[in-house]
């Protein structure tokens, strides 16, 4: 057990951001958070800043689970 808070948590505080960790034993739950750094890996990989990344990922590249729409399209349009 770790003690205090670490510059992350206090950044996430900060921010208002509530930092939920996955459970231990829970693969489905660890599978999301890999799958979430793969994503990040892949498209860094292509965009090197974060800013330009973020905003391809969200508002240029289209998302087959939101067929063919992006985020942006999604949640930002009603």
């Amino acid at each position: 057990m770790r003690k205090g808070e670490s510059q992350f948590d206090q950044y996430c505080k900060e921010q208002g951001i509530e930092h939920i960790m996955s459970g231990i034993g829970k693969p489905t739950t660890q599978g999301k958070v890999e799958r979430f750094f793969q994503t990040i890996k892949t498209t860094m990989n292509r965009i090197p800043d974060i800013q330009e990344a973020a905003n391809y990922y969200n508002f240029i590249k289209p998302h087959t689970s939101l067929k063919y729409k992006t985020p942006a399209e999604i949640y930002l349009t009603k």
